[in-house]
């Protein structure tokens, strides 16, 4: 697998792709159909898994990327995601942890809050306010 970048016109995008002549088609903000390909692509990277991304992070945060720990209270559940994002768009998303819980709400979309992950301390910060523990900071640090 790859992982590309892409421009077209003053816009950027990104997928991941098989192989590196693919084209795809996908609709952007304006609801347009915008196809990228070959011609189109101006960075590609080898995307097989957590060992890949390690080695392409610092590059790739020329382009966006962000990594957050989010923890998601819904009115049953509490949820603790792992999100990544790059040029603003979301990359990956992993739940590390649920519970079951009630909670008082506002809404039925839940409460939010978000750690931004710099680095390792950062990690260690956001298990130890949302009191729950991963040993998914080994995939990013």
């Amino acid at each position: 697998m790859y992982l590309c970048l892409y421009k077209k016109g003053k816009k950027y995008y990104f997928n991941v792709v098989k192989k590196l002549t693919e084209k795809f088609a996908i609709t952007n903000q304006d609801m347009e159909s915008v196809v990228l390909g070959y011609k189109q692509k101006f960075k590609s990277y080898v995307f097989n898994g957590w060992d890949d991304f390690k080695r392409i992070k610092p590059e790739l945060k020329n382009y966006g990327l962000r990594m957050y720990i989010a923890e998601v209270k819904a009115k049953d559940k509490t949820f603790y995601k792992l999100i990544i994002e790059l040029m603003k768009n979301p990359l990956y998303q992993m739940v590390l942890a649920e519970k079951e819980e009630t909670n008082d709400v506002a809404d039925e979309n839940g409460d939010v809050r978000i750690i931004e992950l710099f680095d390792r301390s950062d990690w260690d910060y956001a298990e130890k306010e949302f009191g729950v523990k991963s040993d998914a900071v080994e995939l990013l640090f």
